[in-house]
């Protein structure tokens, strides 16, 4: 098309990203992050958006003045609450009103906040917070401060994203909602406690327990977020009690309609396990063995902290779980029963990036993307219907651009083994004529390329360059055999199928 122009440096700039979309309880609205950078204030901003299941603009819901993120619609369809980072502040519970209004302020916790989860009947919101630690951020300290002497005590002592760790804990917190916005602030209570992290809290239905994940054993300090357990704890506080059972990966918990069953995603292959397949399982919510309910599928379903997005979810009859995993470059929605049975409920060349069911399961919203474009906001029926994408958020920039085409090629590596590629071609691609290559590797070294939309990658290919992309052994997508088959020989053959 001569009246494009390729992908340039300067585009990274104009890139909306959407991401979290939630349904509302009645099905008629999704309620969806969008971000984009602030180039003249070096700053990245997000709002919350709202569109309608039926199709039609999207409106903007939120105008926090830096970010709101974290959309949570309460189960009576009342309220949406969400987090919100304003200048000079940590980010904090906000609600408003599900037909619109001022947003009000719920909590002010020093550290700020994460992870929010509405009680059953909407009169409570659960939510994470770190206390203890250092009072002081680092970008807040003087030049003497940020150098003096620092004692480390433990083998994990900082974290990409974290920086150094100064003994602060997050723990499960409570804040009551009220009808309207209150006077003052509600009293915020804190129902869990000790030196160790708890996170992802999620209500029992009868609104009375809280699950939950935390890792409380002695070698707590030197296993990172490789090791961790299901735990419950009453709402009102109390001494908290173990699901699982300490042998491995322990994530996003969430309670069975029935209360009966907790589900997570995780496995019990120790603490040298990251290269090992993160499963569904399923385990009473008095404890004892978990049910490994994919183990046939041999696929790693995502969750946090790789993606911070809801990517497990009960059928409200109870009888199965919609979950994201990587497969082959892709992440569909896959539905498993309870008996081991898995098929593909929302599939495609593509990535989902985060999913949302109605209370009747009839709908999934979702967030996905290809190597063409970034994500948008989706819906489905289930059992059928007809795909809806219901954004189209950088239309106008995908308008100008010409992006050149990315095509899945396979080859045979060390040992005959199938290697996946792709290949993304300069927009204006000639056959036959040679072009400067340049070959992009993950790290990890567990974890996929695949069909997702680079920008990166898209500006590379716009000055010129062909980019070649692969998933060498090591990588997730391609069952455990293979994502361990790098262990204790990093840099040998997986170097090799390269």
């Amino acid at each position: 098309m001569p009246d494009r122009r390729p992908f340039l440096p300067e585009d990274l700039l104009r890139l909306t990203t959407l991401a979290e979309a939630q349904i509302s309880p009645n099905g008629t609205r999704v309620a969806y992050v969008q971000a984009r950078v602030d180039q003249e204030e070096d700053e990245h901003r997000s709002q919350i958006y709202v569109v309608r299941t039926t199709g039609g603009p999207p409106f903007r819901w939120t105008n926090g003045p830096q970010r709101d993120s974290q959309p949570r619609w309460s189960p009576d369809g009342s309220f949406l609450a969400f987090v919100r980072e304003v200048p000079d502040q940590k980010p904090q519970v906000y609600l408003m009103r599900a037909d619109g209004g001022e947003a009000w302020q719920m909590t002010d916790m020093p550290k700020g906040v994460e992870h929010l989860a509405w009680s059953p009947d909407s009169r409570a919101i659960a939510f994470v917070a770190a206390t203890g630690g250092d009072e002081k951020e680092p970008k807040d300290r003087s030049p003497v401060e940020k150098n003096e002497p620092r004692v480390v005590e433990h083998l994990n002592y900082k974290l990409d994203g974290t920086g150094y760790f100064d003994g602060r804990r997050s723990h499960i917190f409570v804040v009551a909602v009220e009808s309207s916005a209150p006077s003052e602030l509600p009293e915020s209570r804190q129902i869990s406690d000790g030196d160790w992290d708890d996170r992802y809290p999620c209500w029992s239905p009868d609104g009375r327990t809280i699950a939950f994940t935390s890792y409380r054993e002695p070698d707590r300090h030197s296993v990172l977020w490789f090791m961790s357990d299901v735990w419950v704890v009453s709402a009102e506080g109390g001494e908290a009690r173990r699901v699982t059972r300490s042998r491995g990966l322990s994530s996003l918990p969430i309670w069975s309609p029935d209360g009966a069953s907790i589900a997570y995603i995780g496995h019990e292959q120790g603490k040298e396990s990251l290269g090992h397949t993160g499963h569904v399982c399923v385990i009473p919510a008095a404890g004892g063995e978990p049910r490994i309910i994919t183990m046939d599928l041999d696929r790693s379903a995502i969750a946090p902290p790789v993606y911070p997005a809801v990517t497990l979810a009960w059928s409200p009859d109870g009888r199965g779980l919609y979950f994201i995993a990587m497969d082959r470059g892709n992440l569909p929605i896959f539905y498993a029963d309870l008996d081991g049975n898995v098929r593909i409920a929302v599939g495609g060349e593509r990535q989902v990036t985060g999913l949302s069911l109605t209370p009747d399961g009839g709908v999934i919203a979702f967030t996905a993307m290809d190597t063409a474009a970034p994500p948008d906001v989706y819906v489905v029926q289930i059992g059928g219907g007809e795909e809806r994408r219901l954004t189209d958020a950088n239309r106008e920039l995908l308008a100008e651009v010409e992006l050149g085409q990315t095509e899945r090629i396979a080859w045979k590596g060390a040992d005959g083994w199938d290697i996946d590629g792709w290949v993304l071609r300069p927009p204006g691609y000639e056959s036959g004529r040679r072009y400067p290559t340049i070959l992009e590797i993950h790290g990890g070294p567990h974890g996929q390329y695949g069909n997702q939309f680079d920008p990166g990658w898209h500006t590379l290919a716009g000055a010129g360059y062909l980019v070649v992309y692969a998933n060498p052994r090591g990588s997730t997508g391609y069952g455990e055999p293979f994502t361990l088959a790098c262990v204790d020989d990093w840099g040998g053959k997986d170097y090799e199928d390269l």
